[in-house]
């Protein structure tokens, strides 16, 4: 999604050149991203930009995975 990395340098640096912060797979998006805040404002774009067209997220299927991470606020997808 063109839209998320626009904006600002985010996501998982893998090597010197490349940096990733979403993955696309058919019809589903993983979001890749350090930081809680950045996840939960990428997190809404996501959600934002579908419901323009009357598409909703499947909250039911959402899933968050966090690693190393003892931050225990949701991520809520508000679109």
């Amino acid at each position: 999604m063109n839209t998320l990395t626009a904006r600002k340098q985010l996501g998982i640096q893998l090597t010197i050149s490349k940096q990733y912060d979403d993955l696309d797979f058919a019809d589903d998006q993983a979001l890749l991203l350090r930081a809680l805040q950045q996840m939960q404002e990428q997190t809404n774009i996501v959600a934002d930009n579908p419901a323009r067209l009357g598409l909703i997220i499947n909250r039911g299927k959402s899933k968050v995975f966090k690693t190393n991470s003892s931050n225990n606020t949701p991520i809520t997808a508000q679109g």
